[in-house]
């Protein structure tokens, strides 16, 4: 699950990049950052998860990411259309 998060905070850097304000998720992210580098640190490279579950979370993360930020692509083109 932390994946998904992790992989959000790039979402909302784009965000922020993209409408030039403020996304309230920008500074939490950089602690979801931080608390992957202790999943992978302690619990990937100490064999306490496996390699499989690590990439399988990944993967969902990843996806689901991608899913945001396409809709977010998706929500600036009708902001353009409208101004």
């Amino acid at each position: 699950m932390c994946w998904l998060f992790v992989t959000n905070g790039f979402w909302h850097v784009l965000e922020a990049l993209l409408f030039r304000e403020y996304s309230p998720g920008l500074a939490t992210s950089l602690l979801y950052w931080i608390i992957m580098y202790n999943i992978a640190h302690y619990g990937l490279f100490s064999g306490r998860i496996s390699l499989q579950a690590f990439i399988t979370s990944a993967l969902v993360g990843s996806t689901a990411t991608i899913l945001m930020i396409g809709s977010l692509f998706m929500m600036r083109k009708r902001q353009l259309k409208t101004t």
